[in-house]
């Protein structure tokens, strides 16, 4: 368990740092192209191990680290924090850090469902709101209009829900808190993470970092790639609506609400108030840089989705992590 461990941190920080730099490199801006290989740094390390371990049990020997490894973590064994080896304190902290910092993230997500699991009410079709869903479902590409379930609450709330069964929640708050062209193009900022499939693979990248819970590495590519398919959805209703100011204003509104930190949080347990206090400062600086692209770096460069490169990069990646135990 413990070559595992260190192995898929150091394959973790490896594919990460190769990718940035690819990313930078190339010079790509697009989220589509930048979640394409956010995503090969984050399912690599996952996948390719077990396949090392199944196919190559070889690479466990002393005499394969000492000949052909480029990196061994065994050797940091050699050297010693009194009775303990550096490698052991070293994959102690990394550890903690990824336990840290995915309930950084876990501790708001399972808040904020458990504080809007209350009773909503689904809308007629001939309300103005589930006609402006409607007629936003078809300029998005939704096919089907997808239920919209109103919250009868102050509290601002607008997001995309369920994979078999998508839905679209809002509270009474949101729309009393933005005008008419924030709350349309905030509408189909939801409704493009629903025609892109975007609710499962974001319960797809929560399962990949509870599988690496472990892995501080893993948890910040993990952040990168829910940070692109945010920047994706705004992109794609900026351009539907041609109001990419528009959407940055409505955000800031919309979600930054969110962020106040509220009375009742001195009532928590410490750790629980510190955890969410450094997720909700992370999310408030996430949403900043959103909000100033969306106003001053928009739009973005397209080349198209780099499949070869992708596909290149991958086999590489592969072949480097192979040396690396």
């Amino acid at each position: 368990m413990r070559e595992y461990l260190a192995q898929n941190i150091l394959h973790a920080l490896v594919a990460a740092g190769v990718i940035e730099t690819l990313l930078r490199y190339w010079r790509l801006t697009h989220p589509a192209e930048r979640l394409a290989f956010r995503l090969l740094a984050l399912t690599l390390p996952l996948a390719v191990l077990p396949v090392f371990w199944a196919f190559a049990p070889f690479r466990l020997d002393p005499a394969f680290a000492d000949a052909f490894a480029l990196f061994a973590s065994v050797h940091w064994e050699a050297v010693r924090v009194g009775s303990v080896g550096l490698g052991a304190l070293l994959l102690a902290g990394a550890c903690a850090a990824g336990v840290l910092l995915y309930l950084r993230d876990l501790t708001p997500l399972l808040r904020a469902r458990w504080r809007h699991e209350g009773p909503a009410v689904d809308l007629p079709a001939e309300d103005s709101l589930a006609r402006a869903v409607s007629d936003l479902s078809r300029r998005v590409g939704l096919r089907i209009r997808p239920a919209l379930r109103v919250i009868d609450e102050t509290v601002p709330v607008l997001f995309a829900s369920g994979v078999r069964r998508p839905a679209l929640v809002v509270s009474r708050g949101a729309v009393e808190r933005l005008d008419e062209a924030q709350l349309r193009v905030t509408l189909a900022h939801e409704l493009v993470h629903l025609g892109r499939g975007d609710v499962l693979l974001g319960w797809a990248v929560m399962a990949a970092r509870t599988l690496m819970l472990f892995n501080p590495i893993s948890q910040l590519v993990a952040r990168g790639v829910v940070l692109e398919v945010e920047r994706r959805a705004d992109d794609t209703a900026a351009h539907v609506l041609e109001a990419s100011a528009t959407l940055a204003d409505g955000m800031e509104r919309l979600v930054g609400a969110r962020f106040e930190t509220p009375a009742a949080r001195a009532r928590e347990g410490r750790i629980n108030g510190y955890i969410l206090g450094l997720a909700l400062k992370g999310r408030a600086a996430a949403l900043a840089r959103r909000c100033g692209r969306l106003r001053d770096g928009w739009p973005p460069m397209r080349r198209g989705l780099p499949g070869l490169r992708v596909g290149l990069t991958c086999v590489a990646l592969a072949g480097l992590l192979f040396f690396i135990v």
